[in-house]
């Protein structure tokens, strides 16, 4: 009981000393994940059907403000977060001036506008038309796909294609993120630099010297304010899904492997070792291989669907 008490309250620990809420006034990796959530609030203003002239000055000083801290940062995480918010801040403009609306604020956004419109990139920010007649697919072929999807424990020897995994990770990066901060980060360990960490995994035993390739899968607790103490654990999680369905599209073998995710020496010289940043923490790693012929794969029955789901 002490152990589980003293884990939690490290966790704590460490996911305040991260998190934006906590740093955001002078660290640029907050700032620019605080940038990203007000451009995101900006963002769905715009989406929605009757959008309130005017809306989100706040946020909108905010982000300029940001902007200016971070600007010279000469980083490529905080550039694509000012391009993302400059050219939402664009769309904002040009929306109020389709309707001949305007105030003072809005002006001061469009001098900022014209001071950094080197930022202001097509697809970056903003809002895109979604047809929904678009929307329509080959529904038993796509079931047929997730219905195949099983954890993989045989592979073979040959090596995995990087690229093939480039290729996964930008689909999966399509999933779901809180205010699109997109707090997940990825690393591939080859096999030849795996064997130290497969020792620190539990469930891996009978397979672990067939796998080609660990990914690791982190939360940036920086991209989250304290109020959102586990949201890194969410995203990052939602990601591992994605991951697993678009591995398993491009024919790679994969397997979640289950690890606790807790600060203690063993973790933290783990994430030294691998040149894992601080403010990030591994939530799960994925075992990736290449498969061939007809394998032996788990049944892992599914409960009674009326067991798990329940109409409120």
């Amino acid at each position: 009981m002490k152990n589980k008490l003293k884990y939690y309250a490290a966790n704590l620990r460490t996911a305040y000393k991260y998190s934006a809420y906590y740093n955001k006034k002078d660290n640029p990796d907050n700032l620019a994940a605080e940038l990203i959530r007000n451009t995101h609030s900006i963002e769905k203003g715009l989406s929605i059907s009757e959008i309130r002239p005017g809306f989100g000055h706040a946020k909108q000083k905010e982000m300029m403000d940001i902007i200016e801290k971070i600007k010279n940062t000469n980083n490529n995480y905080h550039q694509e977060a000012i391009k993302m918010a400059v050219s939402a801040l664009n769309e904002y403009v040009s929306y109020h001036e389709s309707i001949n609306y305007s105030d003072d604020f809005i002006e001061k956004i469009k001098i900022f506008l014209k001071n950094n419109k080197k930022y202001i990139a097509e697809s970056y920010g903003g809002t895109i038309k979604l047809n929904c007649k678009d929307l329509k697919f080959d529904k038993k072929e796509i079931e047929r796909f997730i219905k195949t999807r099983h954890s993989i424990r045989e592979f073979t020897d040959e090596p995995v294609d990087p690229k093939t995994i480039k290729k996964a990770v930008e689909l999966a990066r399509r999933c779901p993120s809180a205010c699109n901060r997109q707090g997940v980060r990825a690393y591939v360990v080859d096999k030849n630099k795996s064997k130290k960490l497969l020792t620190q995994l539990s469930g891996i035993g009978g397979f672990a010297d067939s796998l080609d390739k660990l990914i690791i899968i982190t939360g940036k607790i920086s991209a989250y304010r304290s109020n959102e103490i586990n949201q890194y654990i969410v995203s990052a999680s939602i990601f591992a899904g994605y991951l697993s369905l678009t591995l398993h599209l491009y024919g790679l073998g994969a397997c979640v492997i289950q690890r606790p995710v807790i600060y203690n020496k063993k973790s933290e010289a783990l994430k030294a070792n691998l040149n894992i940043p601080k403010d990030e923490q591994i939530v799960c790693i994925i075992g990736v291989g290449n498969i061939s012929g007809v394998i032996n794969v788990p049944v892992s029955h599914r409960i009674n669907l009326d067991e798990m789901l329940k109409f409120i």
